[in-house]
């Protein structure tokens, strides 16, 4: 096969493989919404504390930070947030000093995100460019479980960065109050982190390349694209 050809092939199983995981197929998003909502509720609340704790005044890591995750991708809207293509998650983030007060105290700040942008897409980029890559079964493999860890330790870190920047700020919610510098720091991190579409395909493609190449495969390109581009005697 020649290298166009090869490269084409590479083209089209990915293109292919990728469509089938993320298209809409019957329940397939809904199922993906809940199964992202359900892993990071067990973090943040069942596992290190939470909303369901508030009773306890136990929060993530034992302070008053309270996050809930519940998915509205059927509809079940919350707080005022309607669900949509974009927003089927949403985060809900108390200070449970405030929370637990007695009275009326204020409700969660509702953030809505979205579990195809946050998770789906780059796992499935990921194991789509993994798929229609040539290797033996067993690279595939290894190369799967180490750049499949290192995605969702992606997705993680993007929750990670949506609940600190919610719980800052000057909300009846809010738990600390950054400088200038640091608050611009923050917001520039939450856009590319949480809002750019880039970052969703381009951490997957820096996974994919660190885990499923080697050196020798490396020097094999380069000797490829050396060849292509010296120009040809007439």
């Amino acid at each position: 096969m020649s290298s166009r050809s090869a490269i084409a092939w590479f083209v089209i199983k990915l293109v292919g493989i990728f469509a089938i995981l993320v298209a809409p197929w019957p329940g397939w998003r809904e199922t993906c919404s809940e199964s992202v909502a359900a892993t990071m509720q067990y973090l943040t609340c069942d596992l290190w504390g939470g909303l369901p704790a508030m009773t306890e005044g136990r929060g993530i890591f034992g302070t008053s930070a309270g996050v809930q995750v519940q998915s509205i991708a059927r509809g079940n809207s919350r707080y005022g947030i309607k669900p949509d293509l974009d927003h089927d998650l949403l985060v809900a983030l108390a200070n449970l000093r405030i929370a637990g007060t007695p009275g009326q105290p204020p409700p969660p700040k509702p953030i809505p995100t979205s579990s195809m942008h946050l998770v789906v897409i780059p796992l499935a980029f990921f194991v789509a460019l993994l798929m229609a890559t040539p290797m033996t079964n067993k690279r595939r493999a290894l190369s799967l479980l180490l750049g499949g860890s290192l995605c969702i330790l992606f997705s993680l870190s993007r929750f990670a960065i949506l609940i600190l920047a919610g719980f800052h700020g000057d909300g009846p919610h809010s738990l600390y109050h950054a400088g200038p510098f640091w608050t611009y720091i923050l917001g520039r991190l939450l856009g590319f982190a949480t809002e750019v579409m880039a970052t969703s395909y381009l951490v997957p493609l820096i996974i994919w390349l660190a885990v499923a190449f080697r050196r020798t495969d490396v020097d094999r390109l380069l000797a490829w694209a050396t060849i292509r581009s010296t120009p040809r005697s007439k």
